[in-house]
């Protein structure tokens, strides 16, 4: 079972998440002092780090942010009752060696860090 998905597409061996909570809205403080918001939405942001793997594993995921051009999907994670509605905003890829499943060795292994916004 997946821990973590996008659009139904697994994102690969998720070992670390960092949730940031962002609140949307304005505030400032009045001339006596006094601070004031004009608050719209609280959204989260999460940070999600890959533990190595073989670059079939990750291709999938991969294809389809650059064929919807990074699109608005279904964002879950482990531990959510349903997906939300997401955009990624950042993936970075990194290149390294790694065993596969069936302890196989891969020369083109990939780790990504992928962020992803709710909507």
């Amino acid at each position: 079972m997946a821990y973590a998905t996008f659009d139904g597409y697994e994102i690969p061996r998720v070992y670390d998440v960092q949730i940031e909570h962002i609140l949307v809205g304005e505030s400032a403080r009045t001339a006596g002092g006094k601070l004031r918001q004009d608050a719209i939405a609280y959204k989260r942001r999460w940070t999600l780090l890959c533990r190595p793997v073989p670059k079939h594993r990750v291709d999938p995921l991969l294809y389809h942010l650059e064929s919807t051009l990074y699109a608005e999907g279904a964002f879950w994670l482990y531990g959510m009752d349903e997906p939300v509605s997401a955009m990624v905003t950042e993936v970075s890829e990194q290149v390294v060696a790694c065993a596969g499943d069936d302890g196989t060795w891969h020369k083109d292994g990939r780790q990504l860090t992928i962020t992803v916004e709710e909507v």
